[in-house]
């Protein structure tokens, strides 16, 4: 089990904070600290290493993961997809060499990963050097938060 405990929920934000709109799943996940958290929820900032927080995730029953998805849909756009959805499109949507389905799979070689996983992905304007999120993703940013809010709350065995 995870170091913590073993919440219902885990939300991992993933992301560059120095790459500009990548770093929006960071930005989410602090936005839910500040926001507090209901029982039974845990966020994390996974950074750019989502491998090493997955032991916290051990347990719970539900894996929340929030990263800049690239879609090729207006910026802004935000995508909810299942665990299906990861499987059926590995590495198309992700902006990094190793997209997230692909961790996923490396980290259940290693730990009790939920099969329930949602990923909440942003289409970002702008991945590059910078600190900070483009004007259209600060503007989305608490949309994407109440998504993320809603996708954690809904139990997997209603169907998501």
């Amino acid at each position: 089990m995870g170091r913590l405990g073993s919440p219902k929920v885990v939300v991992v934000g993933v992301g560059n904070l120095l790459m500009g709109d990548d770093g929006m799943g960071i930005w989410v996940t602090e936005e839910l600290r500040k926001a507090g958290l209901p029982d039974g929820v845990l966020a994390l900032d996974g950074g750019t290493a989502l491998l090493d927080v997955l032991e916290e995730v051990e347990g719970a029953d539900r894996l929340v993961i929030v990263d800049a998805m690239s879609g090729d849909s207006p910026p802004g756009t935000v995508y909810v997809l299942g665990s299906d959805d990861l499987k059926d499109r590995r590495g198309r949507f992700s902006l990094h060499d190793i997209g997230v389905a692909e961790m996923l799979e490396i980290g259940r070689l290693i730990y009790r990963i939920p099969e329930d996983v949602v990923l909440v992905g942003v289409e970002p304007e702008h991945v590059g050097p910078g600190i900070g999120l483009s004007r259209t993703l600060r503007e989305k940013l608490q949309e994407v938060v109440r998504v993320v809010v809603e996708v954690a709350g809904t139990p997997s065995r209603e169907g998501t």
